[in-house]
């Protein structure tokens, strides 16, 4: 390796002067040499050469120096070169030691987050697949409360007058109706009026908010995570709390955020899937009252719905209607009428015309 020559040189000048009046203040500059030989990469064997060309350039400059009377001297500098090159060496070493055991670390820690991501994938496929009834709630709870590693917990949903606890898990001690106002700075207010998640270290020493005084917490430990609606209006929240040991940490709130924008969205969904469900039923009770006929036929004619008032102005039964077209229902003429107009519904929301049917008896039905 090709060494470096101000390295050489500061080593010679340094040599020279400690021979000429030894000085501890030399050899701590020789120390200072050693820790850069090392981060230049110079390897051991290099330094002998070092100090033996050094010894050389000294005594052609010093012809009438007795080297044996500056033997100890001499041989200090060396010393010092050598013991500082090791100890930088095993500082490189320790430092080495202990990054590849954060490098370590750290890839537990992100295979650890890998799996919890997985498992929330998992949760929200099985969440997906739920159909709306009232185990929604509890579900979405127990998958939270699963992938946090929490036992302990609630779900609570905002209603008009406060919050309506939809289910809990541990001990029941979770009111299941909280009145607005909420209690002054306690946990729950704090989240619903800053709306963001709150993560507690232990509750026995937490300055922010007022507990509520439950002594059933394990570790002191305790997460709550907002439901918001996508422009931030606030639905609900879930608090989780007595996680399997250890207890929660920073990392659990930011998995839990993932969750809680998830749970969200499924909880939206389920209101707006129930909204849909209540009008679809309001429809077809009205549907099915009316005394007007009613059909609902798709683009390729066939009839998919029918209501009884039609089936009983037909004189046929729901069976042997559906899975027709409106054309075997009428005459010549009035087809070329229905074929017109059902050339035109791509076009038109909305179009009203008279139609003759035929009743399974051949009377006409005025429509």
């Amino acid at each position: 390796m090709m060494q470096d020559k101000s390295i050489k040189e500061r080593y010679f000048a340094v040599l020279k002067a400690h021979v000429a009046n030894p000085d501890e203040r030399y050899l701590v500059s020789v120390a200072e040499l050693g820790r850069e030989l090392l981060m230049a990469g110079i390897p051991t064997e290099e330094i002998a050469e070092i100090h033996e060309e050094a010894l050389t350039r000294l005594a052609e400059e010093n012809r009438g120096m007795k080297l044996i009377e500056a033997t100890r001297t001499i041989s200090e500098p060396l010393m010092e070169l050598l013991i500082a090159y090791g100890m930088a060496f095993r500082e490189q070493v320790e430092a080495r030691r202990l990054a590849m055991e954060a490098l370590k670390a750290r890839n537990q820690e992100l295979n650890e987050i890998n799996a919890r991501l997985r498992l929330i994938v998992e949760s929200n496929r099985r969440l997906t697949s739920l159909s709306l009834s009232k185990q929604i709630g509890p579900h979405l709870l127990e998958e939270f409360a699963r992938n946090m590693k929490a036992t302990g917990g609630s779900l609570y949903l905002r209603e008009e007058h406060g919050l309506v606890l939809i289910h809990s898990l541990g001990p029941e001690h979770a009111p299941s109706t909280i009145l607005f106002p909420l209690p002054k700075n306690s946990v729950f207010e704090h989240v619903m009026m800053k709306g963001e998640a709150i993560f507690i270290k232990d509750i026995e020493h937490e300055s922010r908010v007022v507990t509520s005084g439950w002594e059933g917490y394990n570790d002191g430990s305790l997460i709550v995570f907002p439901l918001r609606e996508s422009d931030g209006e606030f639905i609900g929240l879930i608090s989780l709390h007595n996680r399997i040991s250890p207890s929660f940490v920073p990392q659990d709130l930011e998995i839990g955020i993932i969750m809680a924008a998830y749970t969200s969205e499924v909880l939206k969904a389920t209101k707006a899937l129930h909204s849909l469900q209540e009008s679809e039923k309001k429809y077809r009770t009205f549907i099915e009252t009316t005394s007007e006929g009613y059909w609902l036929i798709d683009l390729e004619h066939k009839i998919l719905e029918v209501n009884q008032s039609l089936c009983d102005m037909l004189g046929y039964s729901r069976q042997e209607i559906i899975g027709k077209t409106p054309l075997d229902f009428v005459d010549d003429k009035n087809r070329n009428i229905f074929k017109s107009q059902m050339r035109q519904i791509k076009d038109t929301f909305h179009c009203s015309y008279e139609i003759t049917l035929k009743s399974k008896t051949g009377e006409d039905i005025y429509t």
